[in-house]
């Protein structure tokens, strides 16, 4: 095979190879470090996490985390605008279109409906608020055998959920950036 078709199937290969390679490197576990960059699914944007005072271990020159570097504000830094409660209004309006309407409902004069959608408009555009973070748990998934300050090591997989329903996850361990 030789020409175009031996060089469409040369970059075919590649392609696997470097899929292959780049699937392995997300599922290797790293160590998080501070100026890492987390989400959370219902944030705006990405924030980093800081450690205010080293724990006395550090990677990279910099310093590591545990798995109790979690605190709003002074580890957990907000996320731009929090969509949770949106989500949960959007969630509630899918249900009732896919519910049949009660009899009363059904009935309702004009006046009234309009009044309901502009009272949800104002439920939704009310539920997108600031990030402000709330722990519902420590970090979970972290190196049990690896100990920062006498807690577990965090990890680029570990995450954090929030009270309002989000998951935080880490984007970026910190490592290079």
């Amino acid at each position: 095979m030789g020409g175009i078709a031996g060089q469409a199937v040369q970059q075919a290969a590649q392609m696997c190879a470097l899929t292959a390679i780049n699937a392995m490197a997300a599922s290797m576990k790293s160590y998080v470090v501070h100026g890492a960059y987390t989400i959370c699914e219902y944030g705006s944007r990405p924030a980093r996490l800081i450690v205010p005072m080293s724990h006395g271990v550090y990677l990279r020159g910099k310093a590591q985390l545990n798995k109790l570097d979690c605190l709003p504000g002074k580890n957990v830094t907000p996320m731009g605008v929090c969509t949770a409660g949106y989500s949960n209004i959007c969630a509630e309006q899918e249900n009732a279109k896919n519910e049949k309407k009660s009899f009363s409902i059904s009935f309702m004069g004009g006046g009234k409906k309009q009044k309901a959608k502009e009272e949800q408009i104002k439920r939704a555009t009310s539920s997108v608020t600031v990030c402000t973070y709330m722990p519902l748990t420590a970090w979970l998934e972290t190196k049990e055998d690896v100990l920062i300050d006498g807690k577990e090591a965090l990890l680029n997989q570990s995450y954090l959920i929030c009270r309002k329903g989000g998951k935080v996850t880490i984007l970026d361990d910190g490592q290079y950036s």
